[in-house]
C-alpha cells in the first residue's frame, strides 16, 4: 500500500499543489503572509492524504486527481481576477461552470487522442535496481519472455510464443488481453548471456495507430549475491511514446510500478502496483 502511494507521489504532489494554490487564491487573501503559508502547508498535507486514500480505494480513477486540481484552480482564478462578475450572476453557476469546463478541457488536452494526429513520438528511458531473495535462474525464467513455459512468465497473460522461422534471435509472443482478444509482440535479442543478462528490441503489433503499439529496448542484468539474494538491474527505453502516454507514464512511475508487480509475483506477496488493478 505504501509502495503504491510512493509510486503515485508525482500525481499526489501535483494534486495537492493545485488544490492548495486554489485555496490560497480563494480564501486567504485577508490573512498575513505567515498565516497564509501555515494555512497552505496544512491544506497541502491534508489534500495529499485525501489523494492517497483515493489512490488506494479507486486507483483506476486516479486521473481525476490532477483534473480536479486543474478545475478548482481555474475556478479560483476566475473568482480572483474577475470578482465583479459574481455580483450579477450566481456564484455557484459561474464557479460550477468554470470547474466543469476546465476539467473537461484539461482531460482533452492532456489525455485526448488529438495529439496522435500530430505524429509526434518521444523516447523515454528508465532504470531500476533492486534485490530479491530468489535464485538467478528463477528470476530469469519469470522475467525473460520465452525462457520458460508461458504460464511461468510473470504477467500471467502470455498465451504462447514461437521462434521466428527466418530469424533465430526473434521470438513472437501472443498475449491475452481479454476473454477473446489477443495482442502480438515480437522480441529480437540483441545480446544475451543466460541466465545473467540480455538485451532485446521489442515491438508490439507493428501498427503504429493501434492503441497497444509499443516499441523499445529492454535490458536486464541479474547478479548473485553472497547474502543468498540476487540483484536485478533493469533498463527500459521506449522509443515511440505519444505525448499523452508520456504524461501518464511519468505520473504513474510506470516502469518502477511494473517492477513492483514483478517483485510481488515472484515473491508471492500482495501486489499493490497500479498494473495489478487492470
Amino acid at each position: 500500500m505504501i509502495r503504491r502511494i510512493f509510486r503515485q507521489r508525482r500525481r499526489l504532489i501535483l494534486f495537492a499543489f493545485l488544490v492548495t494554490l486554489a485555496g490560497v487564491l480563494a480564501f486567504t487573501q485577508a490573512q498575513a503572509l505567515t498565516l497564509r503559508l501555515i494555512t497552505a502547508a496544512i491544506v497541502f498535507g491534508a489534500v495529499f492524504l485525501i489523494g492517497s486514500l483515493f489512490i488506494i480505494l479507486l486507483p483506476r480513477w486516479r486521473r481525476l486527481l490532477e483534473l480536479t486540481g486543474i478545475g478548482l484552480l481555474a475556478e479560483s482564478m476566475v473568482n480572483y481576477f474577475f470578482p465583479s462578475q459574481y455580483q450579477y450572476v450566481s456564484e455557484t453557476l459561474i464557479g460550477g461552470s468554470v470547474f466543469v469546463l476546465s476539467t473537461l478541457l484539461a482531460y482533452v488536452l492532456l489525455y485526448g487522442r488529438w495529439s496522435d494526429w500530430l505524429g509526434i513520438t518521444m523516447s523515454v528511458s528508465n532504470r531500476h535496481r533492486y534485490k530479491l531473495r530468489r535464485s538467478v535462474e528463477e528470476i530469469w525464467s519469470a522475467i525473460v519472455p520465452g525462457a520458460a513455459p508461458p504460464d511461468e512468465y510473470w504477467t500471467g497473460n502470455l498465451a504462447g510464443f514461437h521462434q521466428d522461422r527466418e530469424d533465430p534471435d526473434t521470438v513472437n509472443l501472443r498475449f491475452q488481453v481479454g476473454e477473446d482478444s489477443f495482442e502480438n509482440m515480437s522480441i529480437t535479442f540483441l545480446d544475451q548471456d543466460p541466465p545473467n543478462s540480455c538485451r532485446y528490441y521489442f515491438v508490439g503489433d507493428g501498427v503504429e495507430d493501434a492503441r497497444s503499439f509499443d516499441e523499445g529496448i529492454f535490458q536486464i542484468e541479474i547478479s548473485e549475491l553472497r547474502s543468498g539474494k540476487s540483484r536485478v538491474d533493469t533498463q527500459l527505453q521506449h522509443t515511440a511514446m505519444r505525448p499523452r502516454e508520456v504524461l501518464d507514464y511519468w505520473l504513474d512511475d510506470s516502469f518502477r510500478d511494473d517492477n513492483d508487480s514483478f517483485r510481488a509475483h515472484i515473491l508471492g506477496s500482495s501486489d499493490w502496483s497500479i498494473r495489478n488493478t487492470y
